[in-house]
């Protein structure tokens, strides 16, 4: 499996279980904000893997030094429109460096989401 990219769905004691003893070595796993425990990340990179884990209020302080990140001097990477949720949706995604220390295994980069409802005319 090379250049693989797959996503957990599974409750947080399965998580370990699910995928010990796979070599993950170019695989990217991406879980939900449940999955963004330093365990799990600290897993998936011993087994050779890499993630993309969702940053949300169960993890305050980090969240917190996300949000700080300087957003504003970045350049909008992608604006996307489409469907989601039953409605319209405007999508706009940036991504950063990390600095050095940021509580969370070899975390290097943060992508920032948002997703609107367009303006109604």
């Amino acid at each position: 499996m090379n250049g693989v990219s797959v996503t957990v769905i599974a409750a947080i004691p399965s998580f370990g279980p699910l995928l010990a003893g796979l070599d993950l070595t170019n695989i990217v796993i991406t879980a939900d904000a449940m999955h963004t425990q330093t365990g799990h990340a600290k897993q998936i990179l011993a087994q050779g893997g890499d993630y993309i884990l969702m940053v949300k209020a169960n993890r305050p302080s980090l969240l917190r030094q996300l949000k700080d990140l300087p957003w504003n001097q970045i350049p909008l990477g992608a604006r996307t429109t489409g469907t989601g949720h039953g409605r319209g949706e405007i999508r706009r995604i940036k991504m950063c460096g990390v600095h050095p220390g940021l509580p969370f295994p070899r975390a290097v980069q943060a992508v920032q989401v948002n997703a609107a409802a367009p303006a109604k005319p």
